[in-house]
């Protein structure tokens, strides 16, 4: 009967001392994870793209895998890995989903009208500066002119 005692006396003291590890361990855990989660941001909240152009976003303080969207696809799209690429002028929202957080990002995308361009005599193509297509004749206008007047792009140098 001592003996029965002794050992479920023992057993009780293993427990509670086991019991209050454990106890530590998981609050010093969710302290670390807090820490965490309170450190996670993405690496801008505003960005301003002409139409074709790109950027990649990035979230830092963590190793999870983003889910990255648009708010609207017809203005700028992303990718799984947070590139976004401007499609026509316009705001648009882009969101990293990461758990049940989310992180996000403004972009504004402008118009490229101003963009400078190239255009022969002869031809119906506009052409960035150096294109092999224009040889000599080169005639210098705008994107938006260019459009208007019915060209279109060169398909070597705007691939």
């Amino acid at each position: 009967m001592k003996f029965l005692k002794k050992f479920l006396l023992s057993t009780l003291i293993i427990l509670s001392t086991f019991t209050m590890i454990s106890t530590t361990i998981l609050q010093t855990q969710n302290i670390s994870y807090a820490a965490q989660a309170s450190s996670i941001k993405i690496n801008t909240t505003k960005k301003t793209l002409k139409v074709g152009k790109t950027c990649t976003l990035k979230v830092t303080g963590t190793k999870k895998k983003a889910k990255w969207s648009s708010s609207k696809k017809s203005v700028a799209t992303v990718s799984s890995k947070g590139k976004v690429t401007a499609k026509k002028k316009g705001t648009t929202i882009i969101t990293a989903k990461i758990g049940n957080k989310k992180y996000t990002c403004k972009i504004t995308v402008t118009n490229n009208s101003s963009t400078t361009v190239y255009i022969t005599n002869t031809g119906k193509k506009y052409h960035k500066n150096g294109c092999s297509y224009l040889r000599k004749s080169k005639i210098k206008t705008t994107l938006s002119k260019a459009k208007n007047r019915g060209y279109t792009p060169c398909k070597k140098c705007y691939k």
